[in-house]
């Protein structure tokens, strides 16, 4: 895409054009439209209109150009879909005849974001035709992306910077393999483990911010597997790099996961201790987390102090430890009444995709197969833990898969027809040796 001066001054007149016929329509002023722009604004929108400002901007023969912000107002007040205006914003976007770097990647970040895919292809068509130094520009869109939550809108991108860029050691390259990772992630754990191989390759090289993000998520899929090794191991390095004290913190939270998780509750408190003293934050979730190592290890009576820190059940994702220690300890009519309590939640956590969500929801469906079994309801309890090794197969948690497999295997003499074909399934495609199963047969697996 390449414009010459004077079509440039074509596309500015015709947005400006534009933007003075939706106001004649309506007998606006420009002061009206300021004054409908400030009003229609958040109250903590800091960045008001100023009259003086927009009449640079309406002036065809200044230097001032609209920001897409201002834009975007403007579309707002005059009731115009998001992104209406946008195919008469390139020339906005170049002064003398050249592209302005800042004014692109803000027109293409929200091309990107109100789904203006092809008006953003072809500036960023133009970008890299003019100097491969502009993948920056479209790097930064992608880091936009992601800091704003919506990464996925940004995969074309990626795969663009990994065509282009010829330096394997830069550091935008290297990012640009953690938002991948982080992406993929949630497609598949296949495809997550297979992305984080290559990412590990490329951890030293990150830009600083993008490499504490990148430990953090590597800390957190770890963790959704049940890895307690890599968990602990990652969660240390993180607390040695870490400048920032979020950082820091969330490393400290995972170490006292893994510990607390290996029932080591003396140490995961004195580590948990250690971060609570960082802001009243983490002090805050340092407390509940002291609470539930107590109830994990039987102190039943911090389990009201414990929920009562929590303004609403959806907040409480600690909820599956209690279960797991009320089970452990055989108080099974208090386990029974906590998944009653919690069967909102439940439902919530189903309908997420992220491993973080999907490994609570396996901690819950673990516990319950050997709640309803204690309770000697086994065929309720086998069905439960098929589900639990089937999620536990898309995890890549080992650890919950061979707890289920183990507990169907128990009281296999007692499954049906069905669950012996949804366990032979199970089998013959999840995490353990699938080969050797199929050839000697369903009969002849022993679990441990």
């Amino acid at each position: 895409m390449a414009y010459s001066e004077e079509e440039l001054n074509v596309i500015k007149h015709e947005l400006r054009q534009t933007i003075q016929r939706q106001m004649w329509s309506r007998g606006w002023s420009k002061s009206d439209l300021v004054r409908e722009v400030n009003n229609n604004k958040q109250q903590d929108d800091q960045h008001r209109l100023y009259l003086s400002d927009f009449g640079s901007y309406m002036d065809i023969k200044g230097k001032r150009t609209f920001p897409i912000s201002v834009i975007d107002d403007i579309s707002k007040v005059f009731e115009l879909a998001e992104g209406e205006l946008y195919h008469l914003y390139f020339g906005e976007c170049y002064k003398d005849g050249k592209l302005i770097g800042y004014r692109s990647e803000d027109f293409i970040f929200r091309c990107i974001v109100v789904g203006q895919l092809d008006i953003s292809t072809k500036l960023i068509g133009a970008l890299i035709t003019k100097s491969l130094t502009n993948l920056n520009i479209v790097y930064e869109v992608v880091k936009r992306l992601y800091f704003d939550n919506k990464l996925q809108l940004g995969e074309h991108l990626i795969e663009l910077i990994f065509e282009k860029d010829n330096n394997r050691f830069s550091k935008r390259l290297a990012a640009c393999y953690f938002f991948r990772f982080f992406i993929l992630r949630d497609r598949s754990m296949e495809d997550g483990n297979k992305a984080l191989v290559r990412m590990l390759e490329y951890l030293k090289f990150m830009p600083d911010d993008i490499r504490m993000e990148a430990y953090l998520r590597i800390v957190r899929f770890y963790n959704a597997q049940d890895d307690w090794i890599n968990t602990y191991q990652y969660a240390k390095e993180l607390e040695a790099l870490a400048t920032d004290d979020n950082y820091r913190g969330e490393a400290l939270i995972y170490q006292g996961f893994v510990l607390r998780d290996q029932e080591n509750y003396v140490d995961a408190i004195k580590v948990m201790e250690q971060y609570s003293t960082i802001n009243d934050y983490f002090k805050n979730i340092a407390l509940k987390n002291i609470y539930l190592t107590q109830i994990l290890s039987g102190q039943f009576q911090y389990v009201d102090k414990y929920l009562g820190m929590f303004k609403n059940k959806n907040e409480s994702m600690g909820f599956p430890y209690i279960l797991d220690a009320y089970v452990k300890y055989s108080k099974l009519k208090e386990a029974v009444s906590l998944l009653n309590d919690f069967a909102s939640v439940i439902t919530n956590l189903e309908k997420h995709s992220t491993p973080f969500h999907k490994k609570i929801l396996l901690h819950i469906m673990s516990t319950k197969a050997m709640l309803h079994i204690k309770n000697g309801n086994i065929e309720l309890g086998i069905s439960e833990a098929i589900r639990a090794a089937e999620l536990a197969d898309q995890l890549g948690n080992t650890k919950r898969f061979k707890q289920a497999v183990s507990l169907i295997w128990m009281y296999k003499h007692l499954t049906n027809d069905v669950q012996d074909a949804d366990f032979l399934n199970i089998l013959t495609r999840g995490v353990t040796g699938n080969e050797e199963i199929q050839k000697s047969g369903y009969d002849n697996v022993g679990c441990t």
